[in-house]
C-alpha cells in the first residue's frame, strides 16, 4: 500500500516537475540573454575606446615626425637667410638686370615670393627693385601666420616649378639665395600648418576621449551593478533548480 501511495505521488507530480523545468530553462535563457546583452555592451564600449585611444596614439606620432620636420626646416631657412644677408649692393644690382625681362626661373622666384607676401604678381618687379627688399621680404614673410589660401597658391606656384638651384645659379648668383630662401619657407610655412591642424585635431579628440572616458565611467559602474544584481539572480535560481533536479533523481531511483 506504501508503494502505491507513493507511486501516486510521483505521478502527480511529475507533470509540476516537468512543468517547472520548463519554466526554468526559460528564466535560464532570459538570463543568459541579459548576460550576453551586458558583455555585447561591454565589449562594444571597450572597442570604442581602444580605437579612439589609438588613432590619439597615432596622432601623437604623426605630431612628433611633423615637429622633428619643422625643425630640419628651420636649420634651412637660417640658411638660406644667412645667404641671403651676405650679398652685397654689387650683387644685387645685378638682379635688376633681369627685373623687368625675367628669365622663367626668375619669375617664378619673383612669383614666389609676392603671393607669400598676399601681393599680386605683378608687384614683382616693383619689389625687387626695391633698396631694402631683403628687410621687407624678412619682414612681411612670416611662414607661422600664412594663411591656407596664401600657402594653397605658393604651393601650387612650386608644384608647377621645374627648376633647381642650378637654374637659379646660372641665370645670376644673386639669385640663388632668394630662389633657396623662397623655396625654404614654403616648405617650413606648409609643415607649420599641418602641424597646426594636426594639433588642433588631437586636442579635439583628446577632448572627445576624456568625455567619452568619463561617460562610459558611469555606464560601466551602472552596468557593474546590473550585473552584480544579475549573478545573484542566477544563484538563487540555480539552488532552486538544482532543488527540482534532486527531486526529479529521487524520482527516478523509485
Amino acid at each position: 500500500m506504501e508503494i502505491e501511495r507513493i507511486r501516486t505521488q510521483i505521478s502527480s507530480e511529475r507533470p509540476n516537475i516537468s512543468k517547472q523545468k520548463e519554466e526554468d530553462n526559460k528564466v535560464q535563457q532570459s538570463y543568459n540573454v541579459k548576460r550576453d546583452t551586458i558583455q555585447i555592451r561591454l565589449k562594444k564600449i571597450a572597442d570604442e575606446e581602444n580605437k579612439q585611444s589609438e588613432e590619439l596614439s597615432q596622432l601623437n606620432q604623426e605630431i612628433g615626425t611633423l615637429r622633428v620636420d619643422l625643425n630640419d626646416a628651420s636649420v634651412h631657412v637660417d640658411l638660406a637667410k644667412t645667404k641671403l644677408e651676405s650679398l652685397n649692393a654689387p650683387l644685387m644690382n645685378t638682379l635688376l638686370t633681369y627685373v623687368d625681362n625675367p628669365p622663367p626661373v626668375f619669375k617664378y622666384v619673383m612669383d614666389l615670393l609676392t603671393i607669400m607676401m598676399d601681393k599680386p604678381k605683378s608687384f614683382g618687379p616693383k619689389l625687387f627693385k626695391e633698396e631694402k627688399l631683403i628687410p621687407i621680404l624678412f619682414e612681411q614673410i612670416v611662414p607661422q601666420y600664412m594663411d591656407t589660401p596664401t600657402i594653397e597658391k605658393a604651393q601650387k606656384l612650386f608644384m608647377r616649378n621645374k627648376f633647381d638651384a642650378r637654374d637659379a645659379g646660372n641665370v645670376c648668383a644673386a639669385l640663388l639665395p632668394f630662389f633657396e630662401w623662397g623655396n625654404a619657407i614654403l616648405k617650413l610655412a606648409i609643415i607649420q600648418h599641418d602641424l597646426n591642424e594636426k594639433e588642433y585635431l588631437y586636442q579635439q579628440k583628446s577632448d572627445a576621449y576624456a568625455d567619452f572616458v568619463d561617460g562610459m565611467r558611469l555606464e560601466k559602474e551602472s552596468i557593474q551593478q546590473v550585473q552584480e544584481s544579475l549573478e545573484k539572480e542566477i544563484e538563487e535560481f540555480q539552488r532552486g533548480a538544482n532543488k527540482v533536479k534532486s527531486k526529479e533523481n529521487e524520482f527516478d531511483a523509485l
